[in-house]
């Protein structure tokens, strides 16, 4: 980290070796959320290293107090002077994800429970969707619309 600006993402140890800030661990988390929904979503399934990586970058998150449940009830993203705000905001619930996939909510509830969401889980008993990760679906479902 550098006196004059924020936290690093990411710095490298040795060969082989890096270690991820609280922001570097959230770009992460997103970028295999997408990936693994992608894949799933092409019928490809994510292989076993890359749900390896993902679980440990979420016991991560868990552990730095960073994303989704940590955050839960306060506006203030963590690590103050970062630019990119982490959190609830990046979480959605089925009623918006259905308003933005044009899908029912039964049917969103029905893609998370198998699995068709990686990103999804429940909280509190309300499915809970990564943003990106629906972003990515309705991209996909658009593209898929204009080629067909």
């Amino acid at each position: 980290m550098t006196p004059s600006g924020p936290p690093a993402v990411a710095q490298h140890l040795a060969p082989g070796l890096v270690l991820l800030g609280p922001h570097g661990v959230e770009v992460v988390h997103r970028a295999l959320a997408v990936t693994i929904g992608v894949l799933h979503r092409d019928g490809v399934g994510a292989p076993p290293q890359l749900r390896e990586l993902r679980d440990v970058v979420e016991a991560a998150r868990s552990a730095a107090g960073t994303g989704f449940h940590a955050q839960r009830g306060t506006s203030e993203p963590p690590g103050a002077g970062e630019q990119a705000a982490c959190g609830a905001q990046d979480q959605i619930e089925v009623r918006e994800a259905a308003s933005m996939l044009g899908y029912s909510q039964g049917y969103v509830r029905r893609l998370c429970r198998r699995g068709a969401v990686e990103s999804a889980h429940l909280d509190a008993g309300r499915w809970l969707l990564a943003r990106v990760e629906v972003d990515a679906l309705r991209a996909d479902r658009a593209h898929s619309r204009r080629t067909a």
